[in-house]
């Protein structure tokens, strides 16, 4: 997704209204301030945890089953 800047970019992830937003910047009270619609809402000015694990693929091996019930 390309936007003319940081204003285009918050209206547009509101848009999407994603489950979840991660934004790596330096001004993470602006970005808060500007943003309304979404889950769960991960400002960080660099990587952390919950960028790795979003990327790292799925939590659980293939064939996995809960035995819980």
């Amino acid at each position: 997704m390309l936007c003319r800047d940081a204003e285009e970019m918050a209206q547009m992830a509101d848009s999407w209204a994603p489950e979840h937003l991660h934004l790596q910047a330096s001004d993470l009270g602006w970005w808060l301030s500007w943003l309304r619609f979404c889950a769960a809402l991960f400002l960080v000015e660099g990587t952390n945890v919950a960028f790795g694990d979003k990327t790292s693929g799925p939590k659980q091996p293939r064939g996995f089953r809960d035995e819980r019930g």
